[in-house]
């Protein structure tokens, strides 16, 4: 269920990203902190909900934070704005579509690596069915584009316009 909600949003986020792009005159840092703080309460929530938010407080009040726990934590903050930044950038650039499909032609490619490197030894139906069809689907959709793009190039004379 989470999985299903995660590309939702995600989904939701990039098409964002793109009618913000070029509907408004905020430019990229200011559209970031503005996700940023939309997103803010939703996820405290989901959080709170999933017991997170109790057990990392607990875990810091226990005297558990240390140095190499926060360490890690502005990592990820710093690595979460690197990514939000590198995502708003490609989509302000392709179509929200382009970007989800790399996206999920990347995680099939993790997945295989994963699978390879860890020999987990295991790959569920699911899983198998799953990563078939998110590349089979990345591989039409590029062909389409290629074909799309081969098109355009011939109705101009070779000639390609932005």
């Amino acid at each position: 269920m989470l999985a299903i909600l995660a590309n939702i949003s995600t989904s939701m986020y990039v098409v964002l990203i793109k009618k913000s792009h070029q509907d408004s005159t905020i430019d990229s840092l200011q559209l970031l902190a503005l996700t940023s703080l939309l997103s803010i309460v939703p996820l405290a929530l989901l959080s709170y909900l999933c017991g997170e938010m109790t057990d990392g407080i607990a875990y810091i009040w226990e005297g558990n934070g240390s140095k190499p726990f926060f360490g890690t934590l502005l990592a990820s903050s710093i690595m979460g704005f690197v990514l939000n930044h590198s995502t708003y950038y490609n989509t302000s650039r392709n179509s929200p579509l382009t970007h989800t499909i790399t996206a999920q032609m990347k995680d099939v490619v993790l997945l295989v690596i994963s699978f390879t490197v860890f020999d987990s030894g295991f790959i569920s139906t699911g899983t198998g069915i799953g990563a078939c069809i998110s590349a089979l689907g990345s591989l039409l959709y590029a062909l389409v584009k290629y074909r799309e793009r081969v098109s355009f190039k011939d109705s101009n004379g070779g000639v390609k316009h932005s």
